[in-house]
């Protein structure tokens, strides 16, 4: 008995069938995938870190970005450091390709180390990382071979944020 025959769809094509919008990455000067995003309007580059557990700005982006920012007691670890204080923001709008997320929380810290790093390497100082906080709830699809995120966003309230 011959197997059924079935097209072939490819990866774009079934994600988006399944309500997921296409977020473009790129490979930076270490190997790490970045994106562009905009806080509040403003560009900002991004690392795309499926080890982070928080989204987080560094402090000078923050201020860039005009992000307010409060102490907070929690201690950042990872990223390449293991003990920095931290501040938490409120993102009023954070957009990654098409899709607009909200009221978005974040936490601030000192990324000197990282942006170093990256310059050590012939690579440009980013403003941040999407952590697993916005990966997980969107539901994050990474398409290694072509460099794409695929994104199917749930907002923290409950309610499907806009997809232009």
């Amino acid at each position: 008995m011959a197997a059924p025959s079935m097209d072939p769809v490819d990866l774009a094509t079934f994600l988006a069938a399944h309500g997921y919008t296409a977020v473009p990455l790129t490979v930076n000067a270490v190997g790490h995938f970045e994106l562009t995003a905009e806080v509040n309007g403003q560009p900002a580059r991004l690392l795309l870190d499926t080890g982070a557990s928080h989204t987080i700005f560094a402090t000078p982006s923050a201020q860039r970005l005009g992000l307010q920012t409060a102490p907070s007691t929690e201690r950042a670890g990872g990223v390449g450091t293991s003990d920095h204080a931290t501040e938490t923001t409120i993102i009023d709008e954070l957009r990654l390709g098409g899709v607009r997320l909200q009221r978005v929380a974040a936490w601030t810290f000192d990324l000197d180390h990282v942006n170093r790093a990256l310059a050590n390497q012939g690579g440009a100082p980013v403003d941040g990382a999407l952590g697993g906080d916005l990966l997980r709830p969107a539901e994050a699809v990474i398409d290694y071979a072509r460099a794409m995120l695929y994104l199917r966003p749930a907002a923290p309230s409950g309610r499907s944020p806009d997809v232009a």
